[in-house]
């Protein structure tokens, strides 16, 4: 196995969903190498996290970067852990939000799908 498949077993993998929609996809890591380089394939974003643990932080947010993530890795080299069963419902969730399930009215078409 590679340096890259060893770093995402031992990742801890946080799923946020904002007060606005968005969902940040979170990944801390020791080795702020391999955070460099999933910065520079999925556009994200890393940052010191514990000066304690000596941890780093990588982030991603935006929707594509997130899909990209999800369907050029995880889709790959799935997660292990319980974690895989919320990666797979985020496809799942952009497709509700983007046919706005969220805001229909109760008794609606929508509503029943």
């Amino acid at each position: 196995m590679d340096d890259f498949q060893d770093f995402l077993m031992l990742m801890v993998i946080y799923l946020i969903i904002k007060k606005n929609g968005n969902i940040n996809i979170c990944i801390t890591q020791k080795n702020r190498k391999l955070l460099d380089e999933l910065a520079l394939l999925y556009n994200g974003k890393v940052y010191n996290h514990s000066k304690i643990l000596n941890s780093y932080r990588f982030v991603i947010s935006k929707k594509e970067n997130v899909l990209l993530l999800l369907n050029n890795y995880f889709s790959i080299y799935p997660s292990r852990t319980l974690k895989q069963n919320r990666l797979i419902l985020i496809k799942k969730y952009y497709e509700l939000r983007t046919n706005k399930y969220h805001i229909s009215t109760k008794g609606s078409v929508s509503k029943k799908i």
